[in-house]
């Protein structure tokens, strides 16, 4: 059964907009009316694929095959027993700000027969999980969408109080603490994501009609400093603070991007960035699947420029060879700041 949440003192009723209230409202006779309607019609619109998406929702849990197939499957990917505890009721909110309540299939551990005292209490990533809800990618209480557009906003914004108000300007209410929460949780699963995609593509055939496929390609590999905390253990001081210390870490950073006729960066396409703290080995690895991921094998010419580091040049040809990009293709460039000194 799913409906809409009814009115507390923390989350308002939504009050969806007929179509014919909206055509019947007089016009607009200033310029600040008219930016006035134009953004109350944007969120009727978001507000109406809400009610939408309520009935869609509404047809999946309805749907038996699908509920046992979700069941199933996250049976099969849980590392412990699970027992099926009915229907349990969550919330969800959607892209357009509507929060939903859903009585949704509840699945927890199997803890019969195991010896001790009952735990009372959840554990620090809850007790079970909804399994129709996590088939359709609705985990932390949100929308696919939602987070996309949570996630966008908080990297985008300088601040989360920033990000909060920009999503309020578009309909979507959401307050400070649980844009930290999702983007925290956000933030854990993409990694995860981006290896099983790269530890794929490490099985799989290169695409020959990759996003690289044709093109002239430029990728570079760097290092840097960077502090990092770690918390003494022990007792607080005085103060009631536990002591850290910030030791260096050195980050590294890839960057591929497409070149132009002039071998300029195209500025039509974005490069893409990405940086771990991993050792060399990590780091290559994940060039490695991502260079496979794109087809850079079916590039035009695969340009590696980087500094003088050893860590760097020794792998090359691991990255031509694990890559399938022929060695008349790759060209090894010493960046000139560096070739200078």
């Amino acid at each position: 059964m799913l409906t809409l949440l009814p009115h507390t003192a923390d989350v308002p009723q939504c009050q969806f907009a007929s179509l014919e209230a909206l055509l019947t409202a007089p016009f607009p006779q200033t310029p600040e009316a008219m930016l006035q309607l134009e953004q109350h019609l944007s969120i009727a619109a978001a507000q109406l694929a809400d009610q939408i998406m309520l009935v869609q929702l509404t047809r999946a849990h309805e749907a038996e095959a699908f509920v046992m197939q979700a069941i199933a499957h996250a049976r099969a990917q849980s590392p412990v027993p699970l027992v099926h505890k009915g229907c349990r009721t969550t919330s969800v909110l959607l892209l357009g700000g509507t929060r939903l309540v859903i009585e949704t299939p509840y699945l927890r551990e199997d803890r019969h027969g195991r010896r001790g005292r009952r735990r009372r209490t959840r554990g620090a990533q809850g007790a079970g999980c909804y399994p129709v809800l996590e088939a359709l990618g609705i985990a932390d209480r949100v929308s696919p969408a939602t987070r996309s557009e949570v996630a966008l906003h908080v990297v985008q914004a300088a601040s989360y109080r920033e990000a909060a108000e920009m999503l309020a300007r578009r309909g979507l209410a959401c307050d400070v603490s649980s844009l930290v929460r999702i983007s925290m949780a956000t933030a854990e699963a993409s990694p995860c994501l981006r290896d099983a995609a790269l530890e794929a593509a490490l099985r799989l055939p290169v695409p020959p009609d990759g996003a690289l496929a044709g093109k002239r390609v430029r990728v570079s590999l760097d290092g840097g400093r960077v502090r990092i905390r770690r918390t003494h253990r022990g007792r607080k001081t005085t103060k009631g603070r536990h002591g850290f210390s910030t030791p260096w870490r050195e980050p590294r950073l890839l960057v591929i991007d497409i070149l132009d006729k002039q071998g300029q960066p195209d500025r039509l396409r974005l490069p893409l960035y990405d940086v771990l703290l991993g050792d060399a080995e990590a780091v290559w690895a994940l060039l490695i699947g991502y260079v496979r991921l794109l087809g850079a094998a079916y590039a035009e010419v695969v340009e590696c420029i980087a500094d003088g580091a050893e860590w760097l040049w020794h792998r090359v040809e691991r990255l031509s060879r694990l890559a399938e990009i022929p060695a008349a293709k790759l060209v090894e460039v010493l960046d000139f700041y560096h070739a200078s000194q």
